[in-house]
This record gives structure tokens, sequence and C-alpha cells, in this order.
């Protein structure tokens, strides 16, 4: 029964589907956007709406959630347009908010009807990774200092900012202007023709088609990109993804060009994730020696955190050392109070993809990510080792912890996999002798975002505490920052320590603007 009701739910949404052009659908859920994020004017030119829907409250009944727009843009794509029939046709109503209001409640059923189908194969504390990493992103937002200036500094270094300008024609600093731009365009309209002009900050118009080539696509190329995407999971998974897990093509093209040349974004916010944590995919054919500029900015970036953020600690670097001849490398960074060290952090860029986001068996499809993060975890209990055998000359603090920080979300809300990465480490453990279980120290796993924001709303004593009550099982799955408060922890309100401008020049042309003089 629940394949024959899934099937007819589906139906049901696509036959709505169907009948929507492209063009017009993209609008409206633009203007459904717009409408729930603060921007009830520019949406009442577009569509009409119920008194109430224009709330940005998660918990309105009104409520339409940006993934779920993401979904049903992909949808849309996968679905053959309706043929009309001989006297009245029933066709989506795409200048109202009920018209996309009905399309999400279709939605929400298929969901339902579908996880009633895999939970039985899935684990329910399984399953919360997955819907945290589909929603939590979006309730983060894009739209911030942090994430610009992390994603510019790991991702800005001489290797990768020369791989990339010779690639596409046009620097870093220049794409983020244009994606900018671009994002703060289609936060006042949903479509738009003809080219961007940023000649008043020293753009030209081919570094803009440059950079629009990178972010924007013909709506035959997206369609059809989707199209493999969905076919390529389905035959890596072995079987057709939920609904609510599938790729999304929009993180790579968040601007579609429509007919007569339209451009159009119905989810502005996407061209922010694309020049941002996106650009790591302009980088992946330029080889080891980026990616290990990368990692070694990501551990200097989280070095100068700690250092500016928790000054009165002593913040030391990742050192070399040799034992027997062999060389060996300490954790990234060292956290020491009152002469003692009391956190050893190992940092991972990995880049979290679509198998370990969403796939039924993130540990197995995407064994190599998680191997790295149990790599980490044996890295510390190594370092506590050689100190305890008096190969390296060091105090540890009688509660000291190891940290392993991962540039994106690999553990999100999962008892399982942290289980899984631990007893990885495990393994890796057993075949060190020189390695006992007073070494096996706790190791949290924390993404850096939850990392900034904890220390940006805590003291050092705070952020210990936090760090200490989050190896222990009761808060096993718990963001560090939902840690901290939930103890009780000092609210502590920091100014981010960097500026945008030492890593993202353009940022001076930010008034002007703002001013909308562009």
């Amino acid at each position: 029964m629940g394949q024959t009701e899934r099937r007819q739910v589906q139906k049901k949404l696509r036959r709505w589907l169907s009948t929507a052009p492209d063009e017009a659908f993209f609008d409206l859920c633009w203007a459904v956007n717009a409408l729930q994020t603060g921007r009830e004017d520019e949406a009442r030119r577009f569509i009409a709406y119920p008194l109430g829907a224009a709330t940005p409250r998660f918990e309105s009944k009104f409520s339409i959630y940006p993934w779920e727009i993401e979904t049903l843009l992909g949808e849309l794509l996968l679905t053959e347009k309706f043929t009309p029939r001989d006297g009245a046709n029933r066709i989506l109503n795409v200048g109202n908010f009920g018209g996309l209001a009905t399309l999400v409640r279709i939605l929400r059923k298929l969901e339902n009807e579908e996880s009633g189908i895999y939970l039985k194969r899935v684990s329910i504390l399984d399953e919360l990774h997955r819907i945290a990493q589909r929603e939590f992103p979006w309730q983060s937002g894009y739209f911030n200092v942090v994430q610009f200036y992390r994603n510019a500094f790991v991702y800005g270094g001489s290797k990768c900012g020369e791989y990339f300008e010779r690639l596409h024609g046009l620097t870093q600093n220049q794409f983020s202007l244009v994606g900018f731009a671009t994002y703060m365009h289609f936060m006042r309209q949903p479509a738009y023709g003809g080219r961007l002009n940023l000649l008043s900050v020293g753009v030209s118009a081919e570094t803009c088609d440059a950079a629009f080539r990178l972010f924007c696509a013909p709506l035959t190329t997206v369609r059809s990109k989707y199209t493999r995407d969905f076919e390529d999971v389905r035959a890596r998974w072995g079987f057709i993804p939920s609904v609510a897990y599938r790729p999304s093509v929009f993180r790579q093209f968040p601007v579609v060009e429509t007919s007569n040349s339209m451009f159009r974004s119905p989810l502005p916010e996407l061209i922010l994730q694309r020049v941002t944590s996106g650009i790591y995919y302009d980088l992946t054919g330029g080889g080891q020696a980026l990616r290990n500029e990368a990692s070694g900015r990501f551990e200097l970036y989280c070095e100068n955190l700690c250092r500016q953020l928790m000054p009165s600690l002593l913040v030391q670097p990742e050192k070399i050392y040799r034992v027997s001849g062999q060389e060996f490398r300490s954790p990234d960074v060292l956290l020491s109070r009152r002469g003692q060290l009391a956190l050893a952090i190992e940092c991972k860029a990995s880049k979290l993809n679509l198998d370990a986001q969403y796939s039924e068996d993130p540990a197995f499809v995407a064994e190599d990510g998680y191997k790295q993060l149990a790599k980490g975890a044996y890295q510390v209990w190594r370092y506590f080792s050689h100190i305890r055998r008096g190969i390296v000359q060091a105090e540890i603090d009688a509660e000291a912890h190891g940290l392993v920080l991962t540039l994106d979300a690999w553990l999100l809300m999962s008892r399982g996999l942290r289980s899984e990465v631990l007893r990885m480490a495990d393994a890796m453990a057993a075949d060190d002798p020189g390695i006992s279980e007073a070494d096996k120290r706790p190791v949290v796993f924390s993404a850096v975002k939850d990392f900034e924001q904890t220390l940006m709303e805590s003291d050092e004593a705070g952020f210990f505490e936090s760090v200490r009550h989050a190896a222990t099982e009761s808060f096993t799955g718990w963001l560090l920052p939902g840690v901290h408060r939930e103890i009780g922890g000092k609210i502590i309100e920091k100014e981010y320590p960097f500026h945008l401008r030492d890593v993202l020049p353009w940022v001076d042309d930010l008034e002007e603007m703002k001013s909308g003089r562009l």
C-alpha cells in the first residue's frame, strides 16, 4: 500500500508541476521566498497572498521553507510539460501564493509517504542527520561575513588563486564581487535582461560575462545536467533517491537563462553559496597541490581564530618531530593554559558531498571522507601517547581533550556516524602498539561554523566546559553552541576578529552598491 500511495502522490505532484510554465514558476518561487524573507514590498508586485503569509517565522502555518522550494525546482526540471486538452484544463495558479502552497502540501505528503517506506530500513536517529543536512544550512543562511571570509581565506591562497584565474579568466575577488552584485540585483526583482554593469568599480563587461558563465546556464543546460546528476545518484545508490534527498543543480547554477535572454534566480541566496564554499568545485581539477594549500590555509585560519578569540591561551601550530628516524606531526593546533596542553585540534578540510549528506549509509558510500575524520581522532591519540611516553616533552591537563574540526558538517546530529568514526579510529589505534587506552582521551567532532559561533559566544572557561560536555554520551550529536546554551554557559557577544577587505578587497565598494549606483 505504501508504494502505491507514494506513486499516486508523486503523480499528483508531477501533474500540477507539468502545467506550470518554467519562467512563471521561477518567478512564483522567487516571490514567495521574498515574501517570507522580509521583502514583502518586492513580492506584492508579482503575487497575491493571504494576510499572514508575509512572515519569516518558520513555525507559521503559512511557512514555505526554502529547502522545499529548492526541491520543487528540481522536480520541475524532471517533469514533462502538460499538453492541454480540448475544453477546460486545470492549471497551477502561478500568480498566487496558494499555487506554491498547493504544491508544498503535496510535497510534504510525498515526503511522508516515502519516509514510511525507507524508515523500515533506516534508523530514525540516522534520519535526523539527513534532515539536518537539508535544513540547517538554510536556517543559518549564506549572507554573513564569516562565510565570506572563511571561504575566501581557505581557497584564496596563491596556488588556488592562480589556478582559478588561469582557468576562468578572472580573479576570485572579481568572481565574488560579480556574484554579490548579482545577488543584490535579484533581491529586488526575479528577472532581468541585459548585462550587469560594474564598470564603476573597475570590472569590465568581459569579466562579468566570465563570472556569469560560472554560476549561470541556459535552462536547457540546467535541465539536462540535473537529469544526469539524478541518474548518476540513482546508479550509485542502486535506487531512486527520495524526493527530499536529491541533488540540486541550482547549487552550481543559481542563475538560469530562460527564453528571450532573460535571467532568473528563484533562490538568490544560492548565488552567495556558489561564490563562497562553491569555489571548491572550481578547484577540483587542480590536483593535490591545491588541496594541500587549502588544507594548510584551513589550519592557519583555525589557529588565527583561536589566537584572536582566546588571547590568554598559548596557541601553537603543528610541530614536526622525529622518533627513531621517523617523522611525525603534532595535531594542527595546540591550545595550552596554565602551562598544560588542554586541547589538541586536528583540522580536516574534506568537502562534504551528496553521498555523505543524504545516502542511507553514508559511512559506507562516503567511506573515504569519514576515514579522514577517524584519522584525525587517531592522530590526537597518537600525540597524547607520545607525550605520555616522553617522546614529546609537554604537560597535559588532566581534562585535556581532542577536537576534530571539519570545514563542513560531516557528523551533523548523528550518533551512529560518530560511533562509526570512533570505531574506525580504534582500528587504526589497534595497529599502533604504543597507544594505550589511557591515551584515548575524549574527542569532540565539530564543524568549524559551530566552533566559530561557540568561541564568539563564550569566554575561555565556558568554551572548555562546553567541549568537555560535548564529549559525553549525553551530548552526542549535539552542536557545540547548543551544548554551551544547554549547560547554562555565559553568553558573551564578541565581534568576528577578521576584516573581509583583507581577503576580498571589493567590499570597500559595498556602500556604493548599497546606494544603488551600480
